[in-house]
């Protein structure tokens, strides 16, 4: 009998759920908006109504899957599956999400954070091959982070390894969701950009036309970049602040763990060069002068990361493989 993982990426903005085979080749996936449930639980029961529906359009009975794996935008427990916080989504800090899972399932569920998630998915089938070392970055609604340490996923003393995003830059700055103060989120999350592009707009700066347009969020980047791409001189300021505030808080990582190369993912890094020159700049000026020379990369698997590693999460749960 074949057998096919679940895989569930639950973000700030959508959460994702897909049907994978052994190989973590996805064969069926769907998304659903996070914050439309008040709830986790019913979160979870909209989940599995889905997953349902995608095990039951390829004729996939329960029994033919080997478990379910569960990445979240937030700091877990992964032995025990708690939440300890999940910074842009609330109602969740306490809550047993594997067990819930397993209930919802009637299978194994392993839950961890999204960048770890990621992180496994691009050293085992993305930018990240062939590496020993390497250290991944989220760039969505908030910065996330995932590191490997000698081929295996380091998750630190607490779980809670790899919380890039909320490693200050500044003494002084804005205060972060995780109540910190200058954050590098605070400077490259999806609701901050955002709001630096609005306060450019309110400024009058930007390309004719551009302030008329809605700015959610989650748009905000794309509309950045299309400005960028058409040779607006403040988008293309704005992408090279936000490169160079990326670039300083890596450098620190580089200095500190010494990885093979960084992999850098999620909807921001999808301003491509306009985003990367600027973070190599940094680096290239700021880390020590042996790691200056450091591959930084863009991950390979985009949107799918997040399903592609949680379903490699269930499966180390299931096999202890790394």
């Amino acid at each position: 009998m074949k057998k096919y993982y679940i895989g569930i990426d639950i973000g700030g903005t959508y959460t994702k759920v897909g049907v994978l085979t052994k190989a973590f080749d996805i064969i069926g996936k769907a998304s659903l908006p996070t914050s439309s449930y008040k709830s986790p639980q019913r979160l979870i029961s909209a989940v599995s109504r889905a997953a349902g529906l995608l095990l039951k359009s390829r004729n996939i009975t329960k029994t033919a899957v080997y478990g379910v794996g569960v990445g979240i935008a937030g700091l877990v427990d992964a032995e025990k599956g708690v939440i300890k916080n999940l910074i842009n989504i609330p109602g969740y800090r306490g809550f047993n999400i594997k067990r819930a899972f397993e209930k919802e399932f009637g299978l194994s569920v392993c839950a961890d954070n999204d960048a770890n998630a990621m992180a496994l998915a691009e050293f085992h089938k993305g930018a990240g091959r062939g590496g020993t070392n390497i250290v991944c970055v989220t760039l969505g609604t908030g910065v996330g982070g995932g590191i490997i340490i000698g081929g295996r996923l380091y998750r630190g003393s607490t779980s809670s390894a790899g919380e890039l995003g909320h490693i200050p830059i500044n003494m002084k700055g804005q205060r972060c969701n995780c109540g910190g103060t200058a954050c590098i989120e605070t400077y490259a999350g999806n609701n901050y950009i955002a709001g630096r592009l609005k306060g450019a707009l309110k400024r009058r700066i930007g390309r004719p036309g551009m302030a008329a347009r809605t700015l959610a969020a989650d748009a905000a980047p794309k509309l950045l970049y299309e400005a960028a791409k058409d040779g607006d001189r403040s988008a293309l300021e704005l992408w090279e602040e936000i490169g160079a505030e990326i670039g300083v808080m890596l450098a620190g990582v580089i200095n500190l763990l010494d990885p093979d190369r960084v992999v850098i993912g999620g909807g921001i890094a999808d301003a491509g060069r306009f985003l990367f020159s600027p973070i190599k700049k940094t680096v290239r000026s700021r880390a020590m002068k042996s790691k200056r020379r450091i591959k930084i990369v863009k991950a390979r698997l985009g949107k799918d990361a997040g399903l592609v590693g949680a379903a490699m999460l269930a499966r180390l749960e299931r096999t202890k493989w790394l």
